[in-house]
């Protein structure tokens, strides 16, 4: 029989097992049609005004009701991976939003309402999905190499957004009734499920914050192909496990703004903010104002298109500098790009200028999206790294529904 090998450093030194890239497929399918479904949804938008008459004031509801979901999602999310754990969190909420996306595409135009809320359940379901994901992938590969690896996972998940952008963006204006193909694309995660259930392995951070040692050293062997000896990561986890599951709401807030942790919570939750906002406006309202304040529909929807391919040149790059010279740099440079490009988008003079400016924003943003998904969840112990994660991208959630919701005021004065 061969010796057990001690560990408390879980994955860390070593090569990624197949439960581990399996798991980043996962990972990055997720990441892939949340991004997709903004975008796709930004898409059939001026469609649907120009075909049943959507106002803007009833845009900015179902905005608001996707944006509100998703922050329900965020802290939902990160209450599910600690209490659930990562595994059955991420694949419940991967059935809501494919579920959700079918609903989209079935909506009848004479019941507005079934589409407000198939919207709000599709961002629940994405937002949870991604809050548990970040953690998730903190737990499950090495340290010194989760940067480049969050990269990776986030490139592989929006690298044929583009493509499949350009297609949609000539699908959706064939028919009166096209767009309904573009919409249902979400609902196709729904065929993975059976698959993860059987391949996709639990953390084993999150089992050994359970006490569930035996059953973390099971997945460590599947993962890394050695028999592992976790008992002194559990003695050296024991009193966070003893006071785990005594950790009320209230405590998790405690220990995020504690004076140990309070600096580090308020960066994280300055880089989510700054970074949200625009991002998810710009998806949410660019095509739809484009068109309203003049530029020809095809035009607006296939230079739109094009500018996502930022989006994995920009996870590209960030993958190269992620794990060299610390995070909060290379966020820091990435937000500042992204906030002088939103500049020139606003001083754009045709919507080819535009496009430029858009594509090299969403550069500059994606790199700092891949690297900030890492940097949260490492600020964080694994006690409430789940609920922490959820909290700050929930509170950007609400933060963002309430300015979609009054976007269109202040463009157009509704």
């Amino acid at each position: 029989m061969s010796e057990r090998v001690k560990t408390t450093l879980y994955f860390d030194g070593y090569k990624l097992g197949k439960p581990q890239k399996f798991f980043m497929v996962i990972a990055a399918l997720t990441y892939g049609f949340d991004l997709m479904d903004m975008a796709m949804f930004g898409i059939v938008t001026p469609i649907l005004q120009q075909n049943y008459g959507i106002t803007n004031e009833r845009l900015a509801t179902l905005n608001f009701l996707f944006f509100f979901g998703s922050f329900l999602g965020s802290v939902c999310g990160g209450i599910m991976a600690d209490k659930l754990g990562r595994k059955k969190a991420i694949l419940i909420n991967i059935c809501i939003f494919s579920l959700a996306s079918l609903m989209n595409a079935l909506w009848q135009p004479h019941h507005l309402v079934l589409l407000e809320i198939s919207r709000f359940c599709t961002g629940f379901g994405t937002m949870a999905a991604c809050t548990v994901a970040i953690a998730y992938i903190s737990e499950m590969l090495p340290s010194e190499k989760r940067g480049k690896y969050q990269s990776i996972i986030l490139g592989i998940g929006t690298f044929s957004i583009p493509f499949i952008a350009i297609l949609a963006s000539t699908i959706a204006t064939r028919t009166s009734e096209s767009w309904r193909i573009v919409l249902v694309i979400g609902a196709f995660m729904l065929f993975l499920v059976p698959f993860a259930i059987y391949f996709l392995q639990e953390s084993p951070r999150w089992l050994i914050s359970k006490g569930r040692v035996a059953d973390a050293e099971k997945v460590m062997e599947k993962c890394l192909g050695i028999e592992c000896d976790m008992s002194e990561a559990y003695k050296n986890y024991q009193d966070s496990v003893r006071d785990y599951h005594k950790i009320s709401t209230s405590a998790q807030f405690k220990i995020m703004f504690s004076k140990q942790q309070a600096k580090q919570t308020l960066v994280c939750i300055a880089f989510a903010y700054c970074l949200g906002v625009g991002n998810n406006m710009m998806s949410a309202y660019n095509q739809a104002f484009l068109v309203q304040i003049g530029f020809p529909l095809a035009i607006v929807l296939l230079v739109s298109a094009a500018a996502a391919f930022g989006q994995p040149i920009g996870e590209l790059i960030s993958s190269l500098v992620s794990d060299k010279g610390g995070r909060t740099k290379p966020i820091f440079f990435y937000c500042m790009g992204a906030a002088v490009m939103f500049v020139v988008i606003g001083l754009s003079s045709s919507v080819y200028m535009y496009g430029v400016a858009q594509f090299v924003k969403t550069l500059f943003s994606a790199g700092a999206m891949a690297l900030l998904m890492t940097y949260i969840p490492e600020s964080f112990p694994t006690s409430v790294r789940g609920a922490a994660t959820g909290y700050i991208y929930g509170t950007q959630k609400l933060i963002i529904a309430f300015v979609a919701a009054l976007l269109p005021v202040w463009a157009f004065g509704l």
